[in-house]
């Protein structure tokens, strides 16, 4: 089963809006909170913007899995030329 997974460093309220005001249907993508942060610390992409009052946040990145492996992996500095880029990944790996 494919799926296209949000993920945020922020609280599931947060990401429940954010799909809500994007007018995303709950069934076409899954927004999931990092809460803590944990994960975005363990995986080594955590991004510390405490200084200018945005507490700890997740560089941007996408990211193409395979049964739980990550078979491609983007640092992400244009989201725009990110899509492109992932989806190409996927054509190629299909």
């Amino acid at each position: 089963m494919d799926e296209l997974v949000c993920f945020s460093v922020c609280d599931p309220y947060a990401m429940y809006a954010w799909g809500k005001s994007m007018g995303v249907e709950p069934d076409r993508i899954s927004f999931l909170a990092d809460t803590t942060g944990a994960t975005t610390r363990q995986w080594g992409l955590s991004w510390d913007l405490r200084d200018v009052s945005l507490a700890e946040r997740s560089v941007r990145f996408s990211m193409l899995v395979d049964d739980g492996v990550v078979v491609a992996f983007n640092d992400v500095d244009d989201a725009a030329a990110d899509a492109a880029t992932l989806l190409g990944q996927c054509a190629l790996f299909k």
